[in-house]
């Protein structure tokens, strides 16, 4: 947040609400043209399809005690519950039969649920393992035998797969790798 004088830090900290309700800290920096500015850092982080509504009481002061003439107010909308890519990168060429395939979502998942709505074409008998990095998932996908040499297999997440808050995918997903 970018104000347009040098206002009183403390001020700013008592000014500022977040609705849902999430945890955050005010991070003072100076860009390269001497202007400072706050991040607002917050952990935990945004859940996906959710609307957070930022309020900015009039109470923020300057170096001078001049008020805000009013509140300031903004919303925005985090992004929908999606699978973000593929590792190796969907459509890859000469992937080793015995590769670890990755499925890597925007957010937590519902690992249970999810693993019910990922198919893989042609069916092979796998072994899944989640990871959680920090606020997105990895689901980890290791064939038993190996993948079907000089083949292509297809990795299929409907959009019934589910987010640790209930959020179903926005649409269903799928990718494509050639095995070696």
């Amino acid at each position: 947040m970018f104000f347009n004088s040098n206002v009183k830090k403390e001020t700013v900290e008592k000014a500022i609400s977040i609705k849902p309700d999430i945890t955050a800290e005010l991070v003072w920096k100076i860009d390269d043209t001497n202007i400072e500015y706050c991040i607002l850092k917050h952990k935990p982080y945004f859940n996906v399809s959710t609307e957070y509504i930022i309020n900015i009481a009039d109470t923020v002061t300057d170096l001078y005690d001049k008020k805000l003439i009013e509140p300031y107010k903004f919303k925005f909308k985090t992004e929908s519950c999606r699978v973000s890519y593929l590792q190796p990168i969907e459509g890859s060429m000469n992937v080793e039969p015995n590769a670890e395939v990755k499925i890597i979502f925007n957010t937590i998942m519902n690992h249970e649920e999810t693993e019910k709505h990922v198919s893989i074409d042609p069916k092979t008998d796998v072994v899944f393992l989640w990871s959680s990095p920090d606020n997105y998932d990895i689901l980890s996908i290791t064939p038993k035998k190996g993948w079907e040499p000089h083949s292509s297999c297809i990795f299929r997440v409907s959009k019934a797969a589910k987010g640790k808050n209930g959020e179903g995918l926005i649409k269903d997903y799928k990718g494509l790798i050639y095995i070696k």
